[in-house]
């Protein structure tokens, strides 16, 4: 089944409304999308290319990409970090 537009497959288990991701993290050959709210959506390795196609390739005008260095955990735990 298609899905309807702004939504995209990141993982087997995981559909993301890219209206609402904030960026990517890389991890090595891992991938987390970060999102406005809640904890990091995992992406699959075989979907990673078709996420920073639809991430760089405008429906986002240009979202963040961070390299996840160590184990910086989440998006939360990086921010939570700044307080």
């Amino acid at each position: 089944a298609e899905l309807p537009a702004g939504f995209l497959r990141v993982h087997r288990s995981v559909i993301a409304n890219l209206a609402h991701v904030q960026g990517y993290e890389r991890d090595g050959g891992r991938g987390r999308l970060l999102m406005g709210e809640g904890a990091p959506l995992p992406i699959s390795r075989n979907r990673l290319p078709a996420v920073r196609d639809a991430l760089e390739g405008g429906s986002l005008g240009g979202a963040a990409v961070v390299q996840a260095s160590g184990s910086s955990g989440s998006k939360k735990s990086r921010d939570q970090g700044n307080v």
